[in-house]
């Protein structure tokens, strides 16, 4: 019940997510959790309180302070916004959703089958603006939920896009040999002829 909590070491190792970071570990919380809590249904003031149990529970104490608390929990409803804004979590029906009970959306039932959730969460230190919009776009959504086999061929289906437009070749050209003619010294229209032959670098100081 207090995995959140058990996640972040310390409240800085929290407060350092970004939204859509911090949003990716609650994601994977609660499709571990699925229909097996609350029917399918989460609520914000039940996921913060999970953070701050009363006093009264044996056995369990926060591991933040709370002088901590307006930042942290103000941390975790931006994250919960940003599930929101995504249609990851969508209220629930009835008068359940208007009562603040969100449900997984449909994008996020199809991560719930694929995250493996005995793995650790991505991590997150990685900078993600160095990646281009369009890859950042496909490959981080599942970079986030720690599956890396589809993060990696997105990032690379999106660089095969891109090649492929900036050559003007059709879709026949795919893979290695697309890069490898693109590229193609002396040919390749994308070709840089002002770059040094194999040559040239090779033996050139």
């Amino acid at each position: 019940m207090y995995e959140l909590a058990q996640m972040f070491p310390t409240p800085d190792a929290l407060l350092a997510l970004e939204p859509d970071a911090l949003g990716a570990k609650i994601l994977a919380l609660l499709c571990k959790r699925g229909p097996n809590q609350n029917q399918g249904m989460f609520h914000l003031g039940n996921l913060i309180g999970e953070l701050w149990p009363y006093p009264t529970i044996p056995g369990y104490q926060s591991p933040f302070p709370q002088s901590r608390r307006p930042e942290i929990d103000l941390a975790i409803s931006e994250a919960w916004a940003w599930l929101e804004r995504e249609g990851l979590l969508v209220p629930a029906p009835d008068i359940n959703g208007h009562n603040g009970w969100r449900v997984l959306g449909r994008r996020a039932r199809g991560y719930a089958q694929d995250v493996d959730t005995s793995r650790r969460a991505a991590p997150i230190t990685f900078p993600k603006e160095l990646l281009h919009p369009h890859i950042l776009e496909k490959a981080w959504p599942a970079y986030m939920r720690t599956d890396f086999d589809n993060a990696a061929f997105e990032a690379m289906k999106a660089v095969e896009i891109a090649v492929r437009d900036a050559a003007g070749y059709g879709p026949e050209k795919i893979g290695v040999n697309l890069v490898q003619d693109a590229f193609s010294q002396g040919k390749g229209p994308l070709t840089d002829t002002t770059a040094p032959s194999s040559f040239q670098r090779k033996f050139l100081p």
